[in-house]
């Protein structure tokens, strides 16, 4: 149970780590590259537009999630859940074993201050 309970938080935190990055700086839609990857053009407060990459990597120590801007990039991780995209019409999934997370693939006319989580 508690082995699930931490997997379940983890697999929360990377997901709105991506969302919340995504909703507060993106001005581009998504950009589905492949089943591990996922970009988007961000807008940073000093006025810089900059490509930011996340790709997922699954490792024998855990997944790593890579958020790359400009060819620098931070890791996340390790994490015991795992993660993929899926590609759809207008949108783009966050695959996770709790379910599916959308980004949209058109850019948003707002923006989204603060996501709320409800289990």
């Amino acid at each position: 149970m508690k082995t699930d309970y931490i997997k379940s938080l983890e697999t929360f935190y990377v997901v709105n780590y991506i969302r919340h990055d995504f909703y507060t700086r993106g001005i581009s839609g998504v950009n589905f590259e492949n089943e591990k990857c996922i970009s988007f053009t961000e807008k940073l407060k000093n006025g810089d537009v900059k490509l930011v990459k996340y790709k997922v990597l699954d490792t024998k120590d855990g997944m790593f999630l890579k958020r790359e801007v400009q060819g620098l990039g931070n890791y996340l991780g390790p994490f015991k859940t795992t993660l993929s995209f899926k590609n759809a019409a207008t949108i783009v999934y966050i695959q996770t074993y709790r379910g599916r997370f959308v980004l949209p693939k058109e850019p948003l006319e707002f923006k989204i201050k603060k996501i709320l989580v409800s289990f």
